[in-house]
């Protein structure tokens, strides 16, 4: 995958999120998972995306040995799963969107790695 950079505008990532659309090669009660870029797959770690057939999506982390689930930048830093990068990113700012339009009073962020604001 050959990483763009500039090309993307936060308007475009926006109307991704503001548009409400099923991807044709998804398929509902489905499961996708990646194993993360800091572990061998044999140790399990990694994250999974679990659809259910209303169309409700579940997200879960494998970490047996770990606290969190690692997805390195792509080229220099190693990173293997550029896309599950790209769309943690994504989800992070749908995430920060939601709150900033939709505060939740015990929605804190919480405390060491991977849970920075």
């Amino acid at each position: 995958m050959k990483i763009r950079t500039g090309n993307i505008k936060e308007k475009d990532v926006v109307r991704i999120l503001e548009t409400p659309w099923w991807p044709p090669m998804l398929s509902s009660d489905g499961r996708y998972y990646r194993p993360q870029d800091d572990c061998p797959p044999s140790e399990g770690s990694g994250i999974a995306v679990s659809i259910g057939c209303d169309g409700d999506a579940w997200v879960q982390t494998y970490q047996p040995m770990m606290q969190s689930c690692r997805y390195r930048v792509p080229m220099f830093g190693g990173g293997m799963s550029p896309r599950v990068r790209q769309a943690l990113l994504i989800l992070a700012m749908a995430i920060k969107l939601d709150n900033e339009e939709n505060p939740v009073s015990y929605a804190k962020v919480p405390d060491g790695e991977g849970g920075r604001k």
